[in-house]
């Protein structure tokens, strides 16, 4: 796990190991401790809360209004990079959201494939955006109470991804 940009947390595909993100106890609601490995970062979530977390994902499809054959994100180009899977939360309308990217959009790689399980979600989150969910493709999103496994499988030049909004103290994966 390593920062990279503006504070993002990237997991790097071909590690295994617990990343714990929890709210720290400053006067800074935004700020966040992301813990593996015994190792402790603070990072600082983003968006002020002005804009949803579908708006700024940004997913294209064909049936999408601004649409696109890539089913990709959009809205994160600015973070995504080639053979790198990146999450952050978002301070979004309506509250705090875990943001996963696969890929890069538009950027110099062949694709990959991700599985990831996620565990201490709160009850009362939703998983907002799944992507690829849609007929025929070959991603799988198996969900329980407070807990997901999740398989992407996504081709050059596209992104895959989620986006599970809930405001909650730790999301743990």
């Amino acid at each position: 796990m390593h920062r990279t940009g503006r504070n993002t947390v990237s997991h790097s595909r071909s590690r295994r190991g617990g990343i714990s993100l929890q709210q720290q106890d400053d006067d800074t609601p935004q700020n966040y401790s992301v813990i593996q490995g015994g190792e402790c970062t603070t990072i600082t979530s983003f968006g002020d809360g002005s804009e949803s977390v579908e708006e700024f994902y940004d997913y294209r499809t064909p049936y999408t209004q601004q649409s696109s054959y890539t089913y990709s994100s959009f809205g994160t180009t600015q973070f995504q990079q080639d053979n790198t899977s990146i999450l952050f939360l978002y301070e979004g309308a309506e509250g705090t959201s875990l943001v996963l990217v696969n890929g890069h959009l538009n950027g110099d790689s062949a694709g990959g494939a991700l599985t990831m399980e996620i565990d201490g979600l709160p009850e009362e989150g939703a998983w907002v955006i799944e992507d690829d969910n849609y007929e025929g493709q070959f991603d799988e999103f198996d969900h329980a109470a407070t807990s997901s496994r999740i398989t992407w499988a996504w081709t050059e030049n596209r992104t895959d991804g989620g986006v599970f909004q809930g405001d909650s103290k730790t999301i743990s994966r």
